[in-house]
């Protein structure tokens, strides 16, 4: 067994280190990203993307511009490995989000 931190414990360092302690999904292996939460804007998106509304519908519900939302919605298919919108909505309806 070796000492050296997993990477896990390497993003806390480098969270802390950075002094904002905010764990960001970069300081992460790609294993490990669904060890940080989302931010609550992006799961806010993922919401009311589960609900049905589409991509206009949510930046104009919640003042956000509709790049703004294809970065979220990005940021949700990588964590969830989705390749396709329609594959992120069969994943965040499997979450229950209400």
């Amino acid at each position: 067994m070796t000492d050296e931190p997993g990477a896990a414990e390497r993003a806390l360092y480098l969270a802390a280190v950075r002094g904002g302690g905010r764990l960001r999904p970069e300081d992460l292996a790609p294993a490990d990203r669904h060890l940080v939460a989302p931010h609550p804007t992006t799961v806010r998106i993922g919401r009311l993307l589960a609900r049905g509304l589409t991509q206009r519908a949510v930046a104009t519900r919640l003042g956000i511009s509709e790049r703004t939302v294809a970065g979220h919605i990005s940021r949700l298919r990588d964590r969830y490995g989705a390749r396709t919108l329609f594959h992120l909505g069969w994943h965040l309806r499997g979450e229950h989000h209400g």
